[in-house]
């Protein structure tokens, strides 16, 4: 619909996977009072480990496109034995080719080839090391009993990821490129029958001594996602917990904390395609460090909160706090997933760094009666180096002498971004205003927020080619406009029955930036209504269960600009629309 071409595309995916995942844990814990006194510290510990493992076994893909032309096409079809590169121009209904590429910038090479077509085998081990202690040594200070609380906490993980390909026939990195499909008619089960995998049965006319005929041999290949890798965090803190008044409470403190993740990516006998340095080096390669590491020094993060009690049924509450985002390894690591969706890769950015926050939160609650809740808060954010997904594209131009593919990949956003809003709160008993309802309770909760972020000038200027009104701000990345969360409980202690419907909705969020000149990418919002139900049978038995997404709406991620309902100028893109 979007080519331009005179006459009808089609993109076919297909994806048979299947995964096996084995977890095996072990987890240590206990709490411990040193002496039996009124005001013995207190110890709790934390020992676990895991291991997890996933392997994906022939994990198949394709790609195919499939261009209808009118009046039909011609494509070269090489001379069986020729010694040069020619070919015989052959005409065909349909020309086809299984979409595959260059990526810029990337790889250990600096050039990463897109052959997503083919069969893979991928194994992931990661084992999980975390030790946490908490130590509460409570003490007396104006006749107060107050508390110091001190304590902390590493993880360490190690990763590991291999994978091996087998490319199909048809494929550009073979030497008959898409030949084989035109000989198969684009029927992907036909390109990879007998009919053309595997040593031909010796025909009647073959002579003594002369080479078998011979079809497409899989010749397993390594991939250059290949990678080992370590996330380690080592922190602790201190704070107190003091009762200044009556009335006025105040806990504070601060954590001090460290980052270290590294990651190496195995090049060694990677695949390359042979075309790249063919005739002398046809395009030229710039070897990127296959290395990532990001490691910070300890920083600190602070924490406090005051708590004003007016009466036994109303708190006022004001908090302020710092906290941090880390990437995660695989986005750091210089390796690729295709997505098909896009029709580009998702690259890792060992340049990425940790996102900083500050929170800034007001809140009034009040308890009218047992189990009711009404609150109302406000709230504002600060956030620097915020991490986003990115779209983008490396490109020649009309230079380009290969096809090339877009990334995706998470960048820190060099602007400071600020959020603010209200938040709603209220639970109630329905027995209050009618004694039947005795058991029942209601609950809602909403917040509205608004939140603003200055474009990069690449990000303006990309959007600016098309959209010359468009403006210089922007909602901050993955952040909602509203939140909406109501449920409607059920609850009879003495028949053991408990009944719960929930309801949830989600304004629009942008979760894609592109740099490519369209729009941004933006959810659109999704009901979701959930049942959860249990009941006793006896003492000791319980049976539960659940109806799930029970509306089963249509979720959407379209072209758009903010605040539109989805649309740009009047009309919906979709980027794609799937039920669950």
């Amino acid at each position: 619909e979007y080519t331009g071409l005179p006459g009808e595309v089609l993109s076919t995916t297909n994806s048979l996977k299947q995964t096996f995942r084995t977890l095996n844990t072990f987890n240590l814990q206990g709490e411990h009072k040193f002496f039996n006194k009124e005001l013995s510290p207190r110890l709790s510990y934390n020992v676990a480990s895991s291991r997890s493992k996933q392997n994906d076994p022939d994990f198949r893909f394709s790609s195919l496109a499939d261009y209808i032309p009118r009046g039909g096409g011609w494509y070269n079809r090489p001379v069986v034995g020729a010694t040069s590169s020619g070919g015989t121009p052959t005409y065909s209904k349909h020309l086809y080719a299984l979409t595959s590429g260059y990526v810029n910038g990337f790889g250990p090479f600096g050039i990463m080839q897109a052959e997503p077509n083919g069969r893979r085998w991928r194994n992931l081990d990661e084992k999980n090391y975390n030790f946490k202690a908490d130590l509460n040594i409570p003490f007396k200070l104006f006749g107060q009993t107050l508390a110091f609380k001190t304590g902390g906490n590493y993880l360490f993980r190690d990763r590991t990821f291999t994978e091996n390909q087998l490319f199909l026939p048809g494929s550009n990195f073979t030497s008959n490129k898409a030949v084989p499909l035109y000989d198969a008619e684009g029927n992907l089960n036909r390109l990879v029958s007998s009919e053309f995998i595997g040593v031909k049965i010796p025909s009647a006319n073959q002579g003594e001594g002369m080479m078998p005929i011979g079809g497409f041999l899989y010749n397993s290949q390594k991939s250059p996602n290949n990678y080992t890798g370590y996330f380690e965090t080592n922190a602790f803190y201190g704070m107190v917990d003091l009762r200044l008044t009556e009335k006025l409470r105040l806990a504070g403190g601060v954590r001090f904390e460290m980052n270290n993740i590294g990651s190496a990516v195995d090049t060694a006998d990677v695949f390359l395609d042979p075309s790249l340095t063919a005739g002398g080096s046809q395009i030229p390669l710039n070897p990127i460090n296959p290395n990532s590491v990001y490691k910070t020094d300890y920083k600190p993060f602070y924490s406090v909160n005051a708590t004003y009690t007016l009466n036994q049924n109303m708190n006022f509450r004001a908090a302020y706090n710092t906290t941090l985002a880390r990437p995660e390894l695989r986005e750091i690591t210089n390796v690729f997933e295709f997505d098909a969706f896009q029709m580009g890769l998702v690259v890792g950015n060992p340049n990425l760094k940790n996102q900083f926050t500050q929170n800034l939160d007001f809140r009034w609650e009040w308890f009218p009666a047992k189990g009711e809740v009404l609150a109302i808060s406000a709230f504002g954010k600060r956030i620097e180096n915020q991490l986003v997904k990115v779209f983008s594209l490396q490109t020649a131009g009309l230079a380009a002498t290969y096809p090339e593919f877009p990334t995706i990949q998470f960048q820190n956003d060099p602007n400071v971004g600020k959020v603010w809003g209200i938040e709603l709160e209220v639970v109630k008993s329905l027995g209050a205003m009618w004694d039947p309802f005795k058991n029942f309770y209601i609950g809602a909760n909403l917040l509205l927020a608004q939140s603003e972020i200055k474009k990069t000038p690449q990000r303006y200027e990309a959007i600016r080619s098309l959209d010359r009104y468009t403006p210089k701000n922007s909602p901050l990345f993955e952040q909602a406009p509203y939140s909406l969360n109501g449920w409607l409980n059920y609850e009879n202690p003495k028949s053991g029955s408990d009944f719960t419907l929930t309801f949830n909705m989600v304004g629009e969020r942008l979760v894609q930036i592109n740099l490519t000149g369209e729009p941004d990418l933006y959810t659109m919002p999704v009901p979701v209504l959930d049942f959860v139900f249990s009941q006793r049978l006896s003492k000791n038995i319980k049976f539960k269960g659940y109806a799930k997404n029970i509306l089963d709406p249509a979720i959407k991620t379209v072209y758009a600009n903010p605040q539109t309902g989805g649309k740009w100028y009047g009309n919906q893109y979709i980027n794609r629309s799937f039920t669950r």
